[in-house]
């Protein structure tokens, strides 16, 4: 709660600190916020991110795959293979509880430069379709140019 405070989270109900209680709130920003703080504290960030799932190679993740996992190229400069690397470069947390579904961890992006994210969806119908909508997201963000990027960080209003 005191670091919460201190990085400017005041709006959030924490009943149960595994999240595994539907009565927990908090925003996808101030889980960002949270993870760009972990980030700075090179005491416990190594051992944070090293705990955290990677699409198609461990964890909530391991099953995930952002591209096809049959590589058609092996060429280092093929798309397939550059494909690949990148989805790997992903380092996330899921969570669900019946009608929500989330992601939350760092990206590091074609540019090299890692990101923290958090990607929350309540009231999900089904858990399938919350899923494919979050790895889409992520795949976007992954493809984005910094010159993009830096658009779309001026027009983000939940700073």
């Amino acid at each position: 709660k005191n670091v919460l405070k201190e990085i400017g989270v005041e709006d959030y109900v924490l009943v149960d600190g595994s999240g595994l209680s539907i009565e927990n709130r908090i925003s996808a920003s101030a889980v960002t916020k949270l993870l760009l703080e972990v980030s700075k504290d090179y005491t416990v960030y190594p051992n944070f991110i090293s705990s955290l799932g990677r699409f198609g190679v461990s964890g909530t993740l391991a099953e995930r795959k952002l591209y096809d996992s049959r590589l058609k190229n092996e060429n280092p400069d093929s798309a397939d293979y550059r494909n690949r690397k990148i989805a790997s470069s992903v380092w996330a947390k899921t969570g669900t509880l019946d009608g929500v579904s989330s992601i939350a961890g760092y990206l590091q992006d074609r540019d090299g430069e890692r990101m923290a994210f958090s990607i929350i969806l309540n009231a999900v119908a089904d858990k399938t379709t919350a899923i494919f909508a979050e790895d889409a997201l992520i795949k976007e963000v992954l493809s984005l140019s910094q010159e993009q990027k830096s658009v779309v960080n001026a027009n983000d209003t939940n700073k």
